[in-house]
């Protein structure tokens, strides 16, 4: 798969949505139950194909409820060169945590909003076709999601100036670092339970295993 095609696939399956939040994300009930996970932006050190991505959202519904209750992880990234939580060569990052009511919920997508221009204007991007990554939030307890990777899909267009394209979502398992760093920054004391879920399984053009995204990029 090259990347024109890749790109334009991908912006044929993202479109502009807006979700209305109601399900609190610092609950402070007796029910309420901690999540983590860590988010890091891809090319962190190459700004003009991040820089103006001012939100990045996960989509998540609360089962069981009728009508569906639906809300927003509003995803904290990196300040600009920062070192982050953690860095690698390819990406910079965040662990941070939220608190949901007890219950059975589902991630049903991703939202980035994009800022720019010369008269910052504003554009949205949400993964389609929705997906239904389960979790279940215990009251008390704590739960790891896993580690969430934006590839954003960017260019330059005539006067150098990026324009946006969406991007592709990474999920993977690192459980082994994402908590030790949520322990140190005291978001946690016990180990959670890990509920990181299997993308590759869904064979989605924007949520992608790390095999699947390098598989991507290996055929740009």
């Amino acid at each position: 798969m090259n990347r024109r095609w890749f790109a334009l696939a991908s912006v044929a399956l993202l479109s502009a949505c807006a979700q209305v939040p109601s399900i609190p994300t610092a609950h402070r009930g007796a029910d309420a139950g901690r999540v983590v996970l860590g988010f890091g932006i891809a090319d962190f050190e190459k700004p003009w194909k991040t820089v103006g991505y001012r939100h990045v959202r996960l989509l998540i519904e609360k089962e069981g409820t009728s009508p569906a209750q639906a809300g927003v992880l509003e995803l904290q990234s990196p300040p600009l060169f920062s070192p982050g939580d953690y860095r690698n060569d390819t990406e910079t990052g965040l662990v941070q945590s939220f608190d949901l009511p007890a219950g059975r919920y589902r991630i049903t997508g991703f939202h980035l909003v994009w800022e720019g221009g010369l008269n910052g204007q504003l554009k949205t991007f949400a993964a389609q076709p929705s997906v239904a990554l389960a979790f279940t939030v215990e009251a008390g307890q704590a739960t790891y999601l896993g580690n969430y990777q934006l590839h954003a899909l960017s260019e330059r267009n005539v006067f150098g100036l990026p324009t946006p394209l969406g991007g592709v979502m990474v999920v993977e398992d690192r459980s082994v670092a994402d908590v030790a760093m949520a322990q140190r920054k005291q978001l946690i004391r016990a180990t959670p339970t890990n509920q990181t879920p299997n993308v590759a399984s869904l064979r989605h053009a924007q949520w992608l295993s790390p095999e699947q995204n390098a598989a991507r990029l290996a055929g740009r």
